[in-house]
């Protein structure tokens, strides 16, 4: 009930797991666990100008007294964090959950 898998899609973290891995994730609020600095978390962002929803799993950091999500990429296109207390292309942001594990599949 608080476990959910969710298939990573994309190169923002290909440093750790690659496109189709299958990622354990455990929602924060139906288990009460905390996001803590080195974990994987889960976040949702909404932009309601145009109705995206993007669900995106980074590397939490500690940068002062706020957590920041980061990627961990080869891909030079992905250097910039995720600000969890405000991203000015979003609405929105959101933590669901933290990454528990993954599994590459065959």
């Amino acid at each position: 009930d608080c476990y959910y898998y969710l298939r990573a899609q994309g190169e923002s973290m290909n440093k750790v797991f690659g496109t189709g891995t299958l990622l354990l994730c455990l929602d924060i609020h139906k288990s009460g666990v905390d996001i803590a600095p080195n974990d994987i978390a889960v976040v949702e962002r909404r932009r309601t100008q145009d109705g995206l929803i993007e669900t995106t799993a980074k590397r939490v950091k500690q940068v002062g007294r706020t957590l920041q999500l980061w990627p961990e990429s080869t891909d030079p296109s992905f250097r910039s964090p995720i600000l969890l207390d405000g991203d000015p292309n979003f609405e929105t942001v959101t933590t669901t959950a933290k990454v528990v594990g993954w599994f590459q599949t065959i």
